[in-house]
């Protein structure tokens, strides 16, 4: 996973392919482009979990380790239970109350099933379930699904084909403090307003 975070909180697994299947990886695309200004913080997988832009250092969880990507390495999970646990908080979600902070994350992915891209949870990943958000996860219909934070209610953006089709797919999440609008590939498939609802005092990725 070569992920990157920016200030006016710009989170990006830009230059970066996610891959779910029997196994799962996230690796960097074929050329990066230039990091964007306000970059805070970008997550490459080469060999390592480190956030190379800022101190959000990853640790590998249950086994994740690295394989070949499309260009350098990428991080390779089993589909079970292997992910890379990022710090607590470190995204922009108040613990309480309701906040407007903006961001920008986005994802290379490519994969053949269903599975997780990007979690936030108030507890471990893999326990049971007391509070999370849907992220932005590959449904076992084989769509794209993507709510970025709580916001009273499971409202996730849904992309209009399926995109478990071996091919990769790139997938863009803007927030201006309004309104959450989510790109595939390059175009607008959803939009829509959102107030940011704090539901914990720690979040775990």
């Amino acid at each position: 996973m070569k992920a990157r975070l920016y200030r006016r909180f710009v989170f990006v697994v830009a230059c970066a392919l996610i891959m779910i299947s029997g196994r799962s990886a996230f690796a960097q695309a074929q050329s990066c482009a230039p990091l964007p200004n306000g970059t805070v913080s970008w997550w490459r997988a080469e060999g390592s979990a480190t956030d190379v832009k800022n101190r959000n250092n990853g640790t590998l969880q249950n086994g994740a380790t690295f394989a070949s990507g499309k260009v350098g390495q990428s991080f390779s999970f089993d589909g079970v239970d292997d992910y890379v646990q990022l710090p607590d908080n470190f995204f922009p979600v108040p613990s309480s109350g309701t906040a407007n902070v903006p961001f920008s994350f986005e994802a290379w992915f490519k994969t053949t099933s269903g599975g997780v891209i990007f979690g936030q949870q108030a507890f471990a990943p893999f326990n049971a379930a007391a509070g999370a958000i849907p992220g932005i996860y590959v449904g076992t219909d084989g769509k794209l699904y993507v709510q970025m934070f709580w916001s009273g209610t499971v409202e996730p953006a849904v992309s209009p084909a399926v995109i478990n089709d071996g091919v990769f797919h790139h997938v863009g999440v803007t927030y201006d403090g309004t309104t959450q609008r989510v790109y595939l590939d390059g175009a607008l498939i959803a939009s829509k307003a959102f107030t940011q609802v704090g539901y914990s005092g720690t979040y775990k990725y």
